[in-house]
């Protein structure tokens, strides 16, 4: 019995490092696909589109480096972890209805309430983190503006209007 649930325990371990590679090597190929199609859609891109405020060096390094990450965390990380749960709970559901149909009904009625809030709860999370992306862009495209110049703030000794210029942004973004 004992060596049975070694077993068990030796499977599943080996299974969950399995699953966690496999969603590690699509997760960094997806990134690298999607940061060469970025590049490549802002390189063949006017002129004119670099002249604009919002597309500085720094908001497009920042999205092509910043953003493909936090793609990457959630397909590596979220999805594996999302696919994992619901079969883990579909499994428990099943044995609850086995065990006692009734209690079961009970309970899912009672978690389908918390589950339309956690859906609000995206759906809020989701707008923040694209606020939060943009201004990331804004305060790199700021920082990197200013390193690209330093000659010329060392020349009129703003280095106190920049880092002030620096620190808010860095508030708007906390």
């Amino acid at each position: 019995m004992v060596l049975t649930y070694f077993a068990v325990c030796i499977y599943s371990a080996f299974m969950a490092g399995l699953r966690a590679r496999l969603f590690n090597v699509m997760s960094d190929r997806i990134a690298k696909n999607l940061k060469t199609e970025i590049f490549n859609k802002i390189l063949i891109c006017d002129t004119s589109f670099f002249d604009k405020k919002t597309n500085m060096t720094g908001a497009l390094l920042s999205r092509i480096n910043g953003d493909v990450e936090k793609i990457q965390d959630i397909l590596s990380t979220n999805v594996s972890m999302t696919l994992r749960g619901s079969s883990l709970i579909i499994a428990i559901i099943v044995q609850m209805f086995f065990l006692s149909p009734k209690l079961a009904a009970i309970t899912l009625a009672s978690c389908s309430i918390s589950v339309v809030g956690y859906g609000g709860i995206g759906v809020t999370m989701k707008k923040f983190m694209r606020r939060i992306s943009a201004q990331t862009a804004v305060m790199t495209s700021d920082a990197q503006e200013s390193f690209t110049n330093v000659k010329t703030v060392k020349a009129f000794a703003a280095e106190e209007t920049e880092i002030a210029k620096f620190q808010v942004q860095n508030e708007i973004l906390y």
